[in-house]
């Protein structure tokens, strides 16, 4: 059987490639227990709270949601110039997900694969100023991860 050329690094290497990407801004691709069934989807980390070993995602969808009212907290994602995507995608900045951190370090250190690459810092800032206006996201989650506006 192949193995992936990450699982040729040794452990030391791969931690530094986890500790040098795992990052707000990073892409990510891992298996979402957000969905049902659970499925590989592309994330974008867009914060880190070591304190907590909490990280906060939005997900990366081929399509729009259908409501109306969420449609304004997605931001639209060409795959041009984007070498981590496949197809043309919205970043759903309606919703922000929590998972644990030391999950997802492992998942990299396992995997070097999981990680996709940076997004832009036009994209980044964009998506930050998304999430800290959907009415959809709990004030609570907004306020733990910064982004709160005017408070």
């Amino acid at each position: 059987m192949m193995s992936r050329l990450g699982e040729r690094f040794p452990e030391k290497s791969r931690k530094k490639f986890c500790q040098d990407n795992l990052r707000p801004g990073a892409i990510l691709r891992i298996n979402s227990p957000h969905t049902t069934p659970s499925k590989i989807k592309r994330c974008v980390v867009l914060a880190i709270k070591e304190e907590s070993v909490s990280i906060a995602l939005t997900y990366i969808n081929t399509q729009k949601p259908s409501s109306p009212y969420l449609q304004q907290w997605q931001w639209p994602l060409t795959c041009k110039g984007r070498e981590y995507l496949d197809h043309d995608s919205y970043l759903d900045c309606a919703q922000l997900y929590e998972e644990d951190l030391n999950k997802i370090k492992r998942m990299m250190i396992e995997n070097m694969d999981v990680y996709l690459g940076q997004m832009s810092e036009r994209d980044f800032l964009e998506a930050k100023r998304l999430v800290a206006s959907a009415k959809s996201i709990p004030t609570k989650l907004k306020k733990k991860y910064g982004f709160l506006i005017n408070h």
